[in-house]
């Protein structure tokens, strides 16, 4: 019968994991760091219930321009905010 020595196995094992971890600087990235884009979807959904229910943004800035319904028709959504005593509009 042949004896196995396990300590000696799983030292191995672990130093060829280990050993296989290595962090080495001179690889190029795997993924691109430039991912920017000029596209840009035609309108952005702000709200959705059903098909027939939901509003969207046609503009790049939600206060550029009213959030309308996919068939244009406008909802009056306004979105403002109080800080210390001055309103911002952020939608609408």
């Amino acid at each position: 019968m042949i004896k196995v020595n396990f300590p000696f196995i799983f030292a191995f094992l672990m130093i060829a994991n280990l050993s296989s971890c290595s962090n080495v600087k001179d690889e190029a990235p795997v993924i691109a760091t430039d991912l920017t884009t000029t596209l840009r979807g035609p309108s952005y959904p702000l709200v959705t219930v059903d098909p027939y229910f939901n509003a969207w943004s046609n503009a790049d800035n939600l206060y550029d321009d009213q959030v309308r319904h996919w068939t244009e028709k406008e909802f009056p959504l306004l979105g403002a905010l109080r800080v210390d005593g001055e309103v911002y509009r952020f939608m609408g």
